[in-house]
């Protein structure tokens, strides 16, 4: 999806973002570290894509977080759901 791929990419070379998380991606990405910053981001980049066709509103969806130092996801060696019970708050 190319507006995945602009978010994405526009994020990463902020310099703000260390992790992004993108209903696209299967899992959340860490920004390598030369440009990598605090923030989290999760996204759906363009909502509602399915209904294109009939005319219906498609926006993108947004949360923007602020990174805690207790949730520094390593996925090389840890699993999705060992992030998740690390990260995650309800």
């Amino acid at each position: 999806v190319i507006s995945n791929d602009v978010f994405c990419d526009t994020l990463r070379l902020s310099g703000r973002t260390g992790v992004i998380a993108s209903e696209e991606e299967d899992v959340p990405v860490a920004v390598e570290e030369t440009y990598g910053g605090n923030y989290v981001c999760v996204f759906d980049p363009l909502d509602g894509s399915s209904n294109i066709d009939a005319a219906v509103s498609t926006g993108s969806i947004w949360g923007i977080y602020a990174g805690d130092s207790q949730c520094v996801p390593d996925f090389s060696s840890e699993s999705p759901a060992e992030v998740e019970a690390k990260c995650v708050q309800n």
